[in-house]
């Protein structure tokens, strides 16, 4: 798990041992599927303020993907824990979503390339460039 780096911004809420082991464990699954595939995940957190004193937690985790713009997603609610695990299930659904577009886009081309003819087989009689003035067709 040593190519994906993990930075865990705490904004408002107070950092522990124990959230950023919580926060290492919850991303484990991403680190060892895509660790070639993704370089960095930033992990924001914050406390939500709340009118009668009840303080929502704001988890929010981007990942960044090799040649692909960041992949953002948000959990919020009253556990910090318990966001932190959904957001990172987001994140992993969202991050496989976008690779298996990808992968499939790449087959699908392959697919309809391998399929059609080249255009040098099927023209009748083609212009090369460079014969005599009479413009010989082939």
């Amino acid at each position: 798990m040593t190519g994906v780096r993990v930075l865990i911004h705490p904004g408002t809420l107070k950092s522990s041992d124990a959230l950023t082991a919580w926060t290492e464990r919850a991303l484990a699954p991403i680190q060892r599927r895509f660790e070639r595939r993704v370089t960095r995940i930033e992990v924001h957190l914050a406390e939500m303020s709340a009118p009668r004193g009840v303080g929502e937690v704001r988890c929010a985790m981007e990942a960044r993907v090799n040649g692909r713009p960041p992949i953002a997603v948000e959990q919020r609610g009253f556990d910090v824990y318990l966001c932190v695990t959904r957001a990172a299930r987001k994140l992993l659904h969202a991050v496989e979503h976008a690779l298996d577009r990808t992968a499939a886009r790449a087959g699908r081309f392959a697919r309809v390339r391998a399929a059609r003819p080249s255009a040098a087989a099927t023209a009748p009689g083609r212009y090369i460039p460079g014969r005599s003035a009479g413009r010989e067709r082939v």
